[in-house]
């Protein structure tokens, strides 16, 4: 084999050879887990919570039901509907509303009503109207509710939630029913989208953890600081008889 050839072989060789011995040498770097895109909810109603049935009042042909992770809103005549806790942010600020539901009732509308202070009660006027998704699965809704922000009032007086009404010649039957696992306002349409009941609560979750876990560390590093040497004994035979030091004779 010529010259030539040998040194083409080589670096032919050390083409193919590279990648392997790169992913010797360089550390398998994991992907992140991808970070919370969602925005702090203003007004948050989180029904993955039993404890928060209090959130309603005023039920009116309506019963609901706490199961495992939502609860459901199931209607006992025509026209079902239940005032919500009352939001305490700024109305300026409430752009979208997302909702997280399920239902099979067939061809049925959800509505918001608000009454504003000051401002506009409880009328047509201040009503929201969106349609469900019927097919029985979880799904996710962006509600734009600007035309609130846009009435200039402060807060709102009260909110209004109707999970089954009807749609044209549609009717409202006694069982018909509807599974919510939250309600929240955003600001933006963005973080609205990019809300989820499950990724905020674990986000939560997962900051509780880093500050325990950072309390923790710092609590560490301050005991350390404190803690004292380890006594050592010393050979006193080795410090005696150094020029200049006192010999004594017997």
């Amino acid at each position: 084999m010529t010259a030539t050839k040998r040194i083409l072989t080589l670096a032919l060789a050390t083409l193919l050879l590279a990648p392997a011995l790169l992913a010797c040498v360089l550390p398998i770097v994991a992907e992140d887990t991808p970070a919370y895109a969602g925005g702090t909810p203003l007004y948050l109603l989180d029904l993955t919570d039993p404890e928060v049935n209090a959130g309603f009042s005023n039920l009116s042909a309506l019963s609901t039901e706490s199961a495992d992770g939502y609860v459901t809103f199931r209607a006992t005549a025509n026209d079902p509907c239940t005032f919500l806790r009352q939001p305490t942010c700024a109305v300026a600020d409430i752009n979208y509303a997302v909702i997280q539901y399920r239902t099979s009732a067939t061809d049925l509308l959800g509505q918001f009503y608000a009454g504003f202070n000051p401002g506009p009660g409880l009328s047509e006027a201040t009503c929201i109207t969106w349609p469900w998704n019927t097919d029985g699965e979880w799904n996710k809704i962006v509600i734009d509710i600007t035309k609130y922000s846009a009435t200039g009032a402060n807060a709102l007086g009260a909110l209004r939630f109707d999970p089954l009404q009807m749609n044209g010649g549609t009717v409202v039957e006694n069982g018909d029913s509807l599974d919510v696992k939250c309600i929240a306002f955003f600001k933006t349409e963005e973080e609205a989208e990019n809300f989820t009941i499950e990724a905020y609560k674990q986000y939560l979750a997962d900051k509780e953890q880093e500050e325990e876990d950072k309390k923790e560390e710092d609590e560490d590093t301050v005991r350390d600081s404190w803690k004292q040497p380890a006594y050592q004994d010393i050979d006193a035979s080795a410090l005696d008889n150094y020029p200049g030091t006192l010999k004594l004779s017997p």
